[in-house]
């Protein structure tokens, strides 16, 4: 194939795109999109290799042929890859301490393996904050990639042995692509996770590409004024999408967005334009693989040692991305690829096996020892100030399940009921320390709690289309009516989550509404102060009810910034918000839980005077944190709150 211009030119655009997001740069705020442009250029070339090796030259699809197609791609992705991997393993020797070291290990196994998005799919988000102390988290994109070369050669080679029509395997290729696509945009809000990471949920940007190939490249080429036409509108789809994408629902039907804006620009095919960055657009595209896996680390860099916010830092971190990826491009990407191209093909498969092979048996010695804890890395602390993250309540995984299954009502403590916990995770993080606050063994917790529920009775998600939140509250409601009056009522939520979303989202709107469904508008939040108060008062009309006041909320993973800056520092940075951030955060919350107050004597308990002063809210105490991540109370930091909880049976109610 004919080197394109125009393509490493959209090469140049994806990798900006991603850098300055990942950075933290305005106005890129969707710059995540770059993958999904690299998606699509990988299936327009991939598609293209295999249909002219097929259909036009008529290779016989035997194993010579699969190897020559695998040991290609594996030249071009997997030594610079290797290198990376094991440059962070011997970086993570000297600085990281074993739980960390442990997890960078097992990532390394996954990425060279490239089912390094399955991995991130069964434990986080991407859009995460946990997932930014990830060194590896740009390799799904490769896994992705990767998992698609593998089956695709299969699927093409079985379509020409059975058919060899190239209008069969254009059918073919819609179907996947619009299957594909469904599952994807119905998978976004029920499987946020799986929709962004896995390969079904993705294919269809890959075939996107391979469809453009299949119908345009044999045709005649459009005119000049189509093809400028069709490049300009497919340059604003794509600068569009960097700017005002969001990370909600992503990729689904918003993906479509750029993937038909590459699609244009491939169609249009022209050698050079104005959007394509000249000489420099060029250079960016050849070093775009390498700049793409080296600047990661120097985001992960600047977020541990707190200098994200630097512009100057950042923009020198910028700066060493390009530099680092174009050293890495003359020095490994093309050394490797000359040296292993000289080899007889199936000396350099084994060359490269073997280097996966070592770079695994490392990886699996440091993730099986636990990360090799004996080493100088595990100073100041540090392993114990991450094992806070882990520090909540062990049943949790038991008691307190995902919004599409009911509440088990877990209890705590004794035979008798002596207090009932009604709300969400932040409920279920201070549970244990209800239990512990009561005055005699033989009384028990009865946890009522689900996650990112509120206790607003009919409150609906924009999240979760199958939630069961409402089910559960009103099922909550009529259940409390036959329990003993005598059983207090503690309420407690991340209630300004209702008003304002969550502060750790780049775009946070309410997740939850009533009728009203147009987040931080006068009326939206009056709506949801009344249903806070109409929910309380039903409830206190049965029994006693109290309701805890928010917990301040820290906007940053409390054990990962004290961890990382012990490791990296000598010492655990402070972590805390000023006073007057959590005023304003949570006046609303507060306003209602007032207005419940005055109207039906709901109870106010204020956690503040034990994680506030008048300057600050604080997430850690002498050196340790108190919060299990950025706004959940750990086990240590809820016990802070016994004294609060001990007032309510103290004082017989």
């Amino acid at each position: 194939m004919k080197f394109r211009k125009d393509i490493n030119a959209l090469r140049a655009w994806a990798v900006i795109a991603v850098v300055l997001f990942h950075f933290g740069v305005p106005p890129f705020n969707g710059g995540f999109i770059g993958v999904d442009v690299f998606f699509v250029i990988s299936g327009f070339l991939m598609t293209g290799i295999l249909y002219r090796s097929l259909y036009e030259r008529g290779d016989k699809p035997d194993l010579k042929f699969f190897l020559k197609f695998y040991l290609a791609r594996s030249i071009r992705i997997i030594p610079v890859l290797l290198v990376l991997c094991a440059v962070l393993l011997a970086a993570g020797w000297l600085f990281m301490p074993g739980t960390y070291y442990e997890q960078l290990a097992k990532y390394s196994a996954a990425a060279v393996t490239f089912v390094s998005n399955i991995v991130f799919w069964q434990e986080s988000g991407y859009f995460k904050t946990d997932s930014h102390y990830n060194l590896l988290l740009h390799t799904w994109s490769l896994s992705v990639e990767w998992q698609f070369y593998l089956i695709l050669p299969l699927v093409v080679v079985a379509i020409w042995w059975l058919f060899q029509s190239k209008k069969t395997l254009i059918g073919l290729y819609f179907l996947g692509f619009a299957v594909s696509l469904a599952l994807s945009i119905y998978c976004i809000n029920q499987y946020t996770s799986a929709a962004f990471y896995l390969l079904p949920t993705r294919a269809w940007q890959l075939l996107a590409g391979g469809l453009v190939f299949l119908c345009f490249s044999q045709s005649a080429p459009p005119s000049k004024t189509a093809a400028r036409f069709a490049g300009l509108l497919g340059f604003l789809l794509i600068a569009l999408s960097m700017v005002y994408s969001t990370s909600d629902g992503w990729p689904g039907y918003k993906a479509l967005l750029p993937v038909v804006g590459v699609c244009l620009i491939l169609y249009a095919a022209e050698d050079s334009s104005w959007w394509s960055l000249g000489g420099v657009g060029q250079k960016l595209g050849k070093w775009s693989y390498s700049i793409y896996l080296w600047h990661w680390p120097l985001v992960f860099a600047l977020l541990v040692l707190g200098l994200s916010n630097n512009q100057f830092i950042v923009g020198l971190g910028i700066v060493l991305s390009v530099l680092l990826g174009a050293a890495s491009y003359h020095f490994i990407e093309l050394t490797s690829q000359n040296w292993l191209k000289s080899k007889r093909p199936r000396v350099s498969a084994l060359i490269m096996l073997g280097a996966i092979a070592l770079l695994i048996i490392t990886s699996c010695f440091v993730w099986f020892n636990q990360g090799l804890t004996g080493r100088a890395s595990n100073i100041n602390n540090a392993n114990s100030i991450f094992a806070e993250k882990d520090n909540s309540n062990p049943r949790k995984s038991i008691c307190h399940l995902e919004q599409t299954k009911m509440v088990p009502g877990c209890t705590y403590g004794g035979s008798e009921l002596g207090v009932v916990v009604l709300g969400d995770s932040h409920a279920q993080a201070l549970v244990r320390t209800v239990e512990g606050a009561m005055d005699s063994s033989s009384n028990h917790v009865l946890d009522w709690s689900m996650p990112a529920c509120p206790t607003i009775f009919n409150i609906k998600s924009n999240e979760t289309s199958n939630s069961m939140c409402a089910t559960f509250l009103n099922k909550a409601y009529m259940d409390n009516k036959a329990l003993p009056s005598s059983a207090p009522l503690i309420v407690i939520n991340r209630a300004s989550v209702t008003f304002y979303g969550r502060e750790e989202d780049k775009n946070p709107l309410s997740p939850n509404y009533l009728s009203d469904n147009q987040p931080s508008t006068k009326a939206f939040n009056q709506e949801i102060q009344q249903g806070m108060v109409d929910t309380l008062c039903k409830f206190a009309a049965d029994r006693e009810t109290y309701v805890v006041l928010p917990i301040p909320e820290m906007n940053r993973d409390v054990p990962l910034v004290m961890g990382w800056s012990a490791t990296i520092k000598g010492r655990p940075d402070e972590v805390s918000i000023p006073r007057s951030e959590y005023d304003q955060r949570h006046q609303l919350a507060r306003e209602a839980y007032q207005q419940a107050h005055d109207r039906c004597g709901v109870t106010l308990l204020d956690p503040v005077p034990y994680l506030c002063d008048e300057q600050k809210c604080y997430g850690g105490k002498d050196g340790m944190p108190l919060y299990s991540d950025d706004d959940h109370l750990s086990e240590r930091g809820a016990a802070l709150l016994k004294p609060l909880f001990q007032s309510i049976f103290e004082n017989g109610l």
